[in-house]
C-alpha cells in the first residue's frame, strides 16, 4: 500500500533482455502495480546486436562519415559519446517523446528494467505523502542516483552535476514537452546546440545523464535501488557500473538502517544545519567492485 498512487511507469527493456523483462513484470505484480508500459530500447538493442546504425538517419546533428559527431560550433570534430552512451541517450528521449505523444498523463516515471522497489518496505511514509512534499516548481525528480562524487544526499535535494544516472526518474508533462521541443524537433533527435550550456563540460555535452536533468528544475530523492544481479561488468574497473552497485547498496542501507533516525520534515527538506548528516558516502578505492558493503561509509 505504500506505493498506492504511483504514476504510470514506462520501463526500458532491450529485446535481448527477456529475463529482466519477466522479472520486472513479476516485481510489479508483487507490489500490486498495474499501470506500466514496456518501452523497447531499440537503439541499445541494435548496438548489442552489433548492427550497423546510420546515425545520420536518426540525428539532425552533423555527423561525419565515420560516425563521429561534429559539434555545430565547429570547435570539435570528434565524438565524446561512445556508441552505447549515444544509444542510452536516444532510448530515454524516445521513451519520453512516445509517452508524451500517446498519453494524457500529467506525470510518469521512467525506469530501467533492473530498478527495484523493495526499499519502500522501509519507508516511514508512503508515495502519496512523498509526492505531496515535492517542491511546487519541480520538472524532474531523480529517484535513483549514481554519484560521481561518491556522495549521495538522501534527503530531498536540488540536483547537482555529480548526481548521475537515468536509471529511474519522474517527469512532468510540461518537462516532456520541453524535451521534445529541444531534442526531437522535426522527427529527428538533436543533441547539440550552437549556444550550449557552458557549464556542461564538452566531453559530457549530449550525454543524457547531464543534459536531461539540466533542462529544468530537477531535484533528487533516492527512493529506489537496483537489482545488482544485472549490473554486468566488462571489467572490474568499469567505473559507471561500479558506482551503480555502490550507490544501490548505499541507498538500500540508508532506508533499512539509518532513515528512521530522522524526522519526515528533515527527509523532505533541504538547507538544514544537519543536512551533512543525511549523506551517504562510499569508497571506490578497493581492488574489486563486488564486496560493496565493506566500502559504505555513513555520516551518522
Amino acid at each position: 500500500m505504500k506505493l498506492k498512487g504511483l504514476p504510470r511507469i514506462v520501463y526500458l527493456n532491450a529485446k535481448q533482455d527477456s529475463t529482466q523483462n519477466q522479472l520486472m513484470i513479476e516485481h510489479f505484480d508483487h507490489y500490486g502495480i498495474k499501470d506500466y508500459i514496456r518501452h523497447e530500447k531499440k537503439y541499445t538493442t541494435q548496438v548489442k546486436d552489433s548492427s550497423s546504425i546510420n546515425w545520420n538517419d536518426i540525428l539532425s546533428d552533423d555527423y561525419s562519415d565515420d560516425g563521429a559527431c561534429r559539434f555545430v560550433t565547429g570547435s570539435f570534430d570528434h565524438s565524446y559519446l561512445l556508441e552505447n552512451e549515444l544509444a542510452l541517450t536516444l532510448d530515454n528521449y524516445d521513451a519520453i517523446v512516445n509517452w508524451y505523444e500517446n498519453t494524457d498523463d500529467e506525470v510518469c516515471i521512467i525506469m530501467d528494467d533492473i530498478v527495484r522497489l523493495h526499499t519502500s518496505n522501509y519507508w516511514m511514509f508512503d508515495w502519496e505523502y512523498a509526492y505531496k512534499r515535492l517542491p511546487y516548481n519541480w520538472d524532474c525528480i531523480q529517484l535513483f542516483v549514481n554519484s560521481a562524487s561518491q556522495k549521495i544526499p538522501m534527503n530531498l535535494h536540488p540536483w547537482q552535476r555529480e548526481h548521475r544516472s537515468t536509471r529511474c526518474y519522474m517527469i512532468s508533462r510540461l518537462f516532456a514537452k520541453k524535451i521534445k521541443r529541444f531534442h526531437y524537433p522535426d522527427g529527428k533527435f538533436k543533441l547539440h546546440y550552437r549556444c550550449r550550456d557552458k557549464s556542461i563540460p564538452a566531453n559530457d555535452y549530449g550525454n543524457i545523464e547531464t543534459t536531461l536533468f539540466n533542462l529544468g528544475n530537477t531535484y533528487l530523492l533516492p527512493l529506489f535501488n537496483l537489482d545488482e544481479n544485472f549490473l554486468q561488468y566488462d571489467s572490474e574497473y568499469d567505473v559507471r557500473l561500479c558506482r551503480d552497485k555502490l550507490s544501490s547498496d548505499a541507498i538500500d542501507y540508508w532506508w533499512s538502517q539509518v532513515a528512521g533516525n530522522y524526522s519526515l520534515d528533515e527527509q523532505f527538506s533541504y538547507g538544514r544545519d544537519n543536512e551533512y548528516e543525511m549523506e551517504v558516502t562510499f569508497d571506490m578505492r578497493a581492488d574489486h567492485v563486488h564486496k560493496t558493503r565493506e566500502k559504505i561509509l555513513l555520516w551518522i
